[in-house]
Parts: C-alpha cells; sequence; structure tokens
C-alpha cells in the first residue's frame, strides 16, 4: 500500500484484479494519496467498492482489464466503514448499519 518517495511520506492505493484461475492479473495505482487504513469490499457478483482518501465512493469491476470506474461523492459515507453480505454492500456508520444492493457494471 505504501511506496517510499521523496521524503518517505508519499503514499499509494494499490488494487490488484486476478481472473478466477489466479493465472494472470492488473493493478489499479492511485498515486499520492493519503495514508489511510483500506476501506475496500469486492462483492460476490464481481462490483469492487472502495471508499477512498476523499471520502468517494469508487465503484469498478472485479475484471482484469476493466477500464470503468464510477464515483459517488455522498457526504453520508464520511467516516463509514465497508462490508459485504454476498451481493450487498454494508456501510457502517456511528454504530448504525446501512445497506445497498449494486448491479454488477457493464
Amino acid at each position: 500500500m505504501a511506496g517510499a518517495g521523496r521524503r518517505g511520506a508519499d503514499f499509494r492505493s494499490v488494487a490488484a484484479r486476478f481472473p478466477p484461475a489466479y493465472s494472470a492479473y492488473d493493478i489499479r495505482l492511485v498515486p499520492d494519496v493519503a495514508y489511510a487504513a483500506p476501506n475496500l469490499v469486492t462483492l460476490d457478483h464481481g462490483v469492487c467498492l472502495h471508499l477512498n482518501e476523499a471520502k468517494a465512493l469508487e465503484i469498478f469491476p472485479s475484471v482484469r482489464g476493466a477500464s470503468s470506474c464510477r464515483l459517488l461523492n455522498e457526504p453520508a459515507l464520511k467516516g463509514a466503514m465497508l462490508f459485504k453480505n454476498g451481493t450487498q454492500a454494508l456501510f457502517v456508520r456511528d454504530r448504525t448499519v446501512y445497506a445497498a444492493s449494486l448491479r454488477s457494471p457493464s
């Protein structure tokens, strides 16, 4: 998750995507992010959710080579932690659990 930088404080967000047989992979890299604990889940139908350092929700396919990514700026997600239950996304904030169902991206 982190790499040495000019002053030893530059971080990168890295997500690796593998096909089912783990025969190859690709890397989704976001440079120069603030240090934060990973807040990422992959739902059972292949949708990845990443609550990034700007507190925006990135929604992208887990399929290797896919380039699409949707960004959802929702103030209610600030301070939330991501979890999953199969194909359902769970968000926990202030001791309350919220659920959302997302369709697989096309």
